[in-house]
């Protein structure tokens, strides 16, 4: 016999996204010490020689900015919704509810997120959960095209009858961004405005050659005179000194620098491809997973039950179930300004090979009760940021969602009764559709 142990799930989730620091925390560290060294407001002190500030700007402003992607892959993120609407007829009245929640951290390469949505009704003096979800991924990139996935979610929905469902798996998404929103080409331009890889290439190739006991001439003639000025500027802003550095100091210089260049060059590289998918005007992309499921369902409906046509009420809770499935995703995200946004993710949820058909047998054999235990979630989102909110940094916005839920199989059982018209056991079956339908406004910190 399955138990569902409601409590637990929602306390793992919600310490996971608190206590889990995304991958890469280790780099991200390098780069904070890397920051402390090489402080920007060092540069100040030269100021007998402005044309230090000139020349080394553009390295300063691309430290910066990486430090601020450290501050912000490092920061818990969250929003918040609702929507309200209420109907009355006469003596009868219904209102309503629905609110939701998420938390996030980190972008890329890796990112954690938490979320959940509640539906409830009140109807005259009854309240009624009708849909609820729960749930927690963690995403990885292996690149910007290529990411790995895991997750777990519990749902309920009361129309198709599900009193829980369970879902923990993973798999991988193929994906491409390109384009950028306007908001989007400012932070693009900062993190290009220095190569810090190729920095980091030259001060490897003068290592290896000091290595090889080469001459100090020969190494110079590796470096441009503006590679050879910011050295010189760097130098002397750490050290407070307005004098040159010598031949020697500044081919020491460069060795030294390696490490922190090389942190430097692979955080900028992942601070290039986060901006991309924060800012990126098109996305397309397929998803492809696999995951467990438990699921316990009660089934009710109104059927006939003599040739009176007599209708009756009747409501079975169902044992509760086991299954494995593969699922696929198509992606599609356009964002044709800051403020719009459209996303489209229809999920295709296909059983096992050896588990394709689910069957609910009745006495005669020809009179199996045979389906595709197939299933489709497809969600259409519509978002328009409306303004910033009263905290900083964050935004309101107003999002139009269309799910269609679809179970080619659902839960169904047979009663002691038999059909009127076959003479067979009556089949009790859950709706196979759910329309939502949802406008909410939504606020993010």
């Amino acid at each position: 016999m399955i138990r569902f142990q409601t409590a637990v799930f929602p306390l793992l989730c919600t310490l996971c996204v608190l206590l889990v620091h995304p991958a890469g925390a280790q780099n991200l560290n390098t780069l904070s010490n890397t920051y402390k060294r090489l402080d920007p407001d060092l540069v100040g002190q030269l100021t007998d020689d402005p044309a230090c500030k000139i020349t080394t700007q553009d390295f300063w402003t691309v430290l910066q900015a990486l430090q601020a992607e450290n501050v912000f892959q490092t920061q818990l993120r969250g929003s918040s919704s609702f929507s309200f609407n209420s109907d009355e007829a006469g003596d009868n009245t219904r209102y309503r509810f629905g609110a939701g929640a998420s938390l996030s951290r980190g972008n890329y390469p890796s990112q954690i997120q938490f979320s959940t949505n509640i539906g409830v009704t009140l109807r005259g003096s009854t309240f009624e959960e009708e849909v609820s979800e729960l749930s927690i991924s963690y995403d990885h990139h292996q690149s910007l095209g290529f990411e790995n996935y895991f997750f777990a979610e519990r749902y309920t929905d009361n129309f198709l009858g599900i009193d829980q469902r369970y879902e923990v798996g993973g798999g991988v998404i193929f994906q491409h961004y390109s384009g950028y929103t306007a908001s989007g080409q400012g932070p693009k331009a900062t993190m290009n405005a220095f190569d810090m890889n190729a920095a980091y290439d030259l001060a490897g190739q003068i290592d290896a050659m000091a290595a090889d006991e080469a001459p100090v001439d020969s190494m110079l003639a590796e470096i441009d005179e503006a590679t050879r000025d910011w050295y010189q500027c760097l130098g002397r802003a750490q050290s407070a000194d307005t004098t040159s550095l010598t031949d020697a100091a500044l081919i020491d210089l460069i060795r030294k620098t390696k490490a922190d260049l090389k942190a430097l060059a692979k955080f900028q590289h992942e601070a290039q491809q986060a901006t991309q998918k924060r800012y990126g005007r098109l996305r397309v992309g397929l998803l492809l997973g696999i995951f467990g499921e438990l699921e316990k369902a009660t089934v009710g409906d109104t059927l006939v039950v003599d040739d009176q046509d007599t209708k009756q009420f009747f409501s079975q809770s169902l044992p509760g179930q086991q299954a494995f499935r593969w699922e696929i995703r198509p992606t599609f995200t356009f964002r044709p300004s800051d403020r719009l946004r459209f996303d489209l993710r229809p999920y295709f949820k296909f059983p096992m090979p050896w588990d394709w058909q689910e069957d609910v047998a009745r006495t005669d054999p020809d009179g199996i009760d045979q389906r595709a235990n197939v299933r489709v979630d497809w969600i259409n989102t519509l978002t328009v940021r409306i303004g910033s909110s009263f905290l900083q940094k964050g935004s309101v916005s107003a999002r139009l969602t269309y799910r269609l839920l679809y179970d080619h199989a659902p839960p169904r059982t047979l009663l002691p009764l038999l059909d009127p018209e076959t003479g067979e056991p009556l089949l009790l079956t859950a709706e196979d559709t759910h329309h939502i339908l949802k406008l909410s406004f939504s606020v993010a910190w």
